[in-house]
């Protein structure tokens, strides 16, 4: 783990994380000073516990430096492992705290990243994936990496505090075991970096297929019933599941690793020392170091081996963040947008030789030319697959045509141009609705509603009655995907969601495609009063539907061809 890598990690948070790591290193080599005091203190407390007469007096670095009684170095002692304790504890919880906020910033900028991301994206991604990143994966990123790194610093800092009271109380000793904790490291590290990057990539992969599989079965709850299909699709979920947690384990158990091997090893290297201290001339000469090197290695053994699971967590969430690194790359929104024309409120929609096809695939649209007029209601008929909703993306400014040219009052519109979105008015052929009230689904991304023209705009799309009707009116919930509405009173509130953004021009995607006659009635009977006071541009594989246009489009494998007249008899 190189510091070019840190570095780049680092940058996925903001600039005040990185201070934040700098001033908790601070603290924490500065703390880390108060391990090697404490057990340079008790050096001198164990000689006198094991002196037996002046001929096994020793001496110790602080008898010339700090001559104190035993007491008062007990007493020091002591104050520097509390004083130790209690400031690691608030330098965790402050870092937790930084920790959680930069979780949240992550997760925002990714979320906002795929929000605002071209529409040719969200067609070929799914967002249960999308969800996963955002949320899960960022989460595993920052609670492994960023959590650990100011761990990983604090108890390597322990470490090498308490490596030095012991080069000070016993020099050769003292590089033994430094070296021999310094050997195992490495080795460690070596051994777990191919290993922890491919379990970490394993476990990425499968959180993903858990979040996908476990949308696919919420989703679609109501038709794997009548199928009874659910036990298939629930061991799909719980083979992700099986898979994600398989990688997990495997991860903590390389973390587990360290901890086993310096437990061994230690209490060997203890057993070792206690048998030279019994065979030797003076044992009582041995036992201070002896006592010494036991309460270190009490303080060393957690440090080294929590360092050392730390840094495979670390690797861990920086192989994942490296990830995430990617994923914003492709959405560089650092750079100013250039401002949009200011549109005019009615003006005419030409569409000039239009041709698109996607990245990969055939030709959906070609030498499209269709004009809209002020006011007019335009209607395009064709069967499924002819590219009537691609027209459609296109003229909202979702999709950008691969040839041709879209204009509004003569000015060309641009893929996600703002001033033309406060232009347009969409009602697609399922209605996304809020978990939430009627009012809140009228003025839907508008963060002051006004009340008075969501009640017009609800009464324009032929439902004030029956909002009036409800216990609580305009603010009575909707349910889930607007569970407690019908599928005609769903279509007409988002239409009236179009109509609250006042629109210049009316877009309308297959609106009665689901509604049973007499609601397509009522619904089309809505959308014709609004001729002549904003334009219309309507698709629908059926004619009846369009019977109210001015004009009506047929559009077959991509080719648009005027009819002479809607035919409003043929169904």
């Amino acid at each position: 783990m190189g510091m070019r890598v840190l570095h780049e990690f680092l940058k996925l948070y903001p600039h005040s994380v990185t201070r934040a790591v700098r001033r908790g290193a601070v603290v924490a080599a500065v703390s880390s000073l108060l391990d090697f005091a404490s057990l340079l203190f008790l050096f001198p407390v164990f000689v006198s516990l094991t002196a037996n007469g002046s001929d096994s007096k020793l001496t110790t670095p602080l008898d010339s430096i700090l001559p104190l009684s035993v007491d008062t170095y007990i007493v020091l002692a002591m104050i520097c492992m509390i004083t130790r304790s209690i400031t690691a504890y608030v330098l965790r919880a402050w870092w937790m705290k930084q920790v959680a906020a930069a979780d949240v910033s992550l997760s925002n900028r990714l979320l906002s990243s795929y929000v605002y991301a071209p529409f040719e994206f969200h067609l070929s991604h799914n967002s249960a994936e999308l969800m996963s990143r955002a949320v899960s994966n960022v989460n595993s990123a920052t609670f492994s990496g960023l959590a650990g790194l100011l761990v990983l610093v604090t108890d390597s800092t322990t470490v090498v505090s308490l490596g030095a009271a012991l080069l000070v109380a016993s020099p050769l000793p003292g590089l033994v075991v430094c070296g021999y904790l310094g050997f195992v490291g490495t080795l460690f590290t070596i051994f777990s970096r191919r290993f922890t990057t491919r379990f970490s990539q394993e476990y990425a992969r499968h959180v993903t297929q858990v979040y996908r599989r476990t949308a696919t079965v919420l989703r679609g709850v109501r038709e794997l019933t009548v199928a009874n299909a659910q036990e298939p699709v629930l061991r799909s979920v719980r083979d992700a599941r099986g898979g994600m947690t398989k990688a997990q384990r495997r991860l903590a158990l390389l973390t587990d690793i360290p901890r086993l091997t310096l437990e061994t090893a230690l209490y060997g290297a203890v057993l070792v020392a206690l048998l030279i201290v019994v065979s030797s001339d003076h044992p009582s000469k041995q036992l201070p170091v002896v006592a010494l090197y036991v309460v270190a290695g009490l303080r060393v053994l957690p440090a080294v081996s929590r360092a050392l699971g730390t840094m495979t967590q670390l690797r861990s969430g920086m192989e994942i963040g490296r990830e995430l690194r990617q994923e914003l790359d492709r959405f560089n929104r650092d750079s100013a947008p250039a401002t949009p024309p200011q549109r005019v409120r009615r003006a005419t929609l030409a569409i000039t030789d239009l041709a698109f096809r996607y990245s990969e695939g055939p030709s959906v649209l070609s030498e499209v030319t269709l004009t809209v007029e002020p006011g007019a209601f335009v209607g395009i008929v064709g069967p499924s697959g002819g590219g009537k909703s691609t027209l459609l993306n296109i003229m909202l400014g979702l999709l950008r045509p691969t040839g041709g040219v879209v204009t509004w009052g003569g000015e060309p519109i641009a893929a996600a141009d703002p001033s033309w979105f406060e232009r347009v008015g969409y009602v697609p052929q399922e209605s996304y609705m809020l978990d939430d009230s009627i009012v809140a689904n009228v003025a839907l991304g508008h963060p002051e509603v006004d009340v008075e023209r969501a009640r017009s705009a609800l009464a324009r799309a032929g439902l004030g009655g029956v909002v009036d009707s409800l216990p609580n009116g305009i603010d009575t919930g909707v349910g889930e995907n607007g569970s407690r509405l019908s599928v005609g009173q769903r279509q007409r509130l988002g239409l009236a969601r179009a109509l609250y953004r006042q629109p210049s021009i009316l877009i309308l995607d297959e609106p009665t495609a689901a509604l049973d006659a007499e609601t397509e009635r009522l619904v089309v009977e809505s959308i014709c009063e609004l001729r002549g006071e904003l334009s219309i541009v309507m698709v629908s594989h059926r004619r009846p539907p369009l019977a109210g246009a001015d004009c009506v489009y047929t559009l077959v494998e991509g080719r648009l061809a005027r009819e002479l007249a809607p035919s409003a008899g043929q169904a």
